[in-house]
């Protein structure tokens, strides 16, 4: 990789001596690395019985690792919690295709076995509802008159229309960002403290911004819950962002107690490893199954002084009302469902699954969905 910059004369002279029959070896390199040329040049080098591993192989379905495809290697292995890529069926398609689990995976281990087996530890779960504030149901309504347009009644989903992506995008921001979280993660924090003595070992998990890299916009998010935390709470926290320096350092402390809490954005989704945390809170409302799951696995990696881990899930859902909704109660319908299976999933499996399941009741009624159903329909 980019830390290793002189790796190519080496790699060259592992393969080629492997060539002669004098060694074996094992390459591990990122997948940026993987599609540079002199690393595909590598590539051609390697014999057909060569095996390939591809971890977190949900990554290597992008259209520019598609092009890279090994397909000479008959011996393929991707690891994934999460294969299914969001918004891109051809790209899940291209990689289960590449390792022959289009009908099903070859081998499969679930969150329940791993828990079951003493491999993760058991926790339990608290979605937390959202409000919209006026302006935000106001704005919400306008998108979803637009959506409506696309939307096919006998079909049950969206036609097939580049507009709708950018308008589900602007929807989705308004979730995202709802200014009623605060409130509510006010509640989760006095939650924890009736929970424990003291909050400590959470994670915070802050809603971001429009674009991928850390930008002025996500300063002032992840600020707004990092200052409720110091000023009105008096915790220890520290922001863990993607242009954290001292990560190591930061988690040390963490998993020390000497800082209480991480209030993370943009990061600690997949490859970070922090045993000792107890407590999450998900203010982010991602509608990215992957990234939920990545994290839920932050939570309940197993620490000697864990027994249980406790996950607090902020659900945004608008309150129906009859004159505003009735055109597009359908589409709405069609939209939450997939949001309630997550829901449902993630309670599923808890330590108080019918106490999580209950909180959405109600508003699951609402749009006629039995969040009690292991096939939400």
């Amino acid at each position: 990789n980019s830390k290793t910059p002189n790796w190519t004369n080496e790699v060259i002279r592992q393969v080629n001596k492997a060539l002669l029959g004098k060694n074996t070896f094992c390459i591990i390199t990122t997948y940026v690395t993987f599609n540079l040329p002199k690393f595909q040049a590598v590539i051609d080098r390697l014999p057909e019985s060569t095996l390939f591993i591809a971890d977190e192989a949900h990554n290597f379905g992008t259209a520019r690792t598609q092009a890279n495809y090994p397909h000479k290697f008959n011996r393929r292995i991707g690891l994934s919690a999460t294969p299914e890529r969001h918004f891109d069926e051809q790209g899940t398609l291209s990689l289960l295709t590449f390792f022959n689990s289009v009908e099903k995976p070859t081998f499969k281990f679930d969150m329940q076995e791993a828990i079951d087996k003493n491999f993760l530890c058991r926790y339990y779960y608290y979605p937390k509802l959202v409000k919209l504030t006026e302006e935000e149901l106001e704005e919400y309504k306008k998108i979803s008159k637009k959506l409506l347009k696309y939307f096919s009644s006998s079909k049950g989903d969206f036609l097939d229309n580049p507009i709708i992506s950018a308008l589900l995008l602007k929807r989705k921001r308004i979730i995202h960002k709802a200014q009623n979280k605060l409130d509510v993660f006010r509640e989760c924090i006095s939650e924890i403290q009736t929970l424990r003595d003291k909050i400590k070992y959470t994670l915070v998990y802050v809603p971001e911004g429009k674009s991928s890299a850390f930008d002025e916009e996500d300063r002032i998010l992840i600020n707004e819950y990092s200052t409720v935390l110091t000023n009105e709470y008096g915790v220890r926290q520290h922001q863990f962002i993607g242009i954290t320096e001292n990560r190591n350092e930061i988690l040390k402390r963490f998993s020390e107690g000497d800082i209480e809490v991480l209030t993370a954005m943009k990061c600690l989704d997949e490859g970070v490893d922090v045993k000792r945390t107890e407590m999450a809170i998900f203010c982010a409302s991602t509608g990215n199954p992957r990234q939920f799951i990545q994290r839920r696995g932050r939570i309940l990696r197993k620490h000697p002084d864990k027994k249980f881990a406790y996950i607090f899930d902020m659900i945004v859902v608008p309150d129906l009302d009859e004159k505003i909704f009735a055109e597009s109660l359908k589409m709405e319908r069609t939209i939450l469902r997939s949001e309630l299976k997550r829901v449902y999933e993630f309670a599923s499996i808890s330590e108080n699954k019918w106490q999580a399941l209950k909180t959405l009741e109600d508003v699951a009624a609402q749009y006629s969905i039995d969040i009690f159903s292991t096939e939400i329909s």
